[in-house]
């Protein structure tokens, strides 16, 4: 099993995320309350979160062999 990583992190709103076949792959954001606030497919290692409020989110991705949980969090 692969371990998730995404930097920088903390970060203000671009992470790259290593530890999942990123051009299959799915993600998933929830804030603190559990709620959804962005999902989508990745077409790269990047992932542009810069539109969101500053805050902790639960980062959920997931590809054809692997589901895989992580904290971001965006400052500014």
């Amino acid at each position: 099993m692969q371990a998730l990583q995404v930097y920088p992190n903390p970060g203000k709103g671009h992470f790259m995320i290593r530890g999942i076949e990123t051009e299959k792959g799915f993600y998933s954001l929830y804030n603190t309350s559990g709620q959804l606030v962005k999902r989508g497919v990745l077409n790269s290692n990047q992932l542009d979160l810069e539109e969101l409020a500053k805050g902790p989110y639960y980062l959920l991705l997931s590809d054809k062999n692997n589901h895989l949980a992580g904290q971001v969090i965006i400052l500014e």
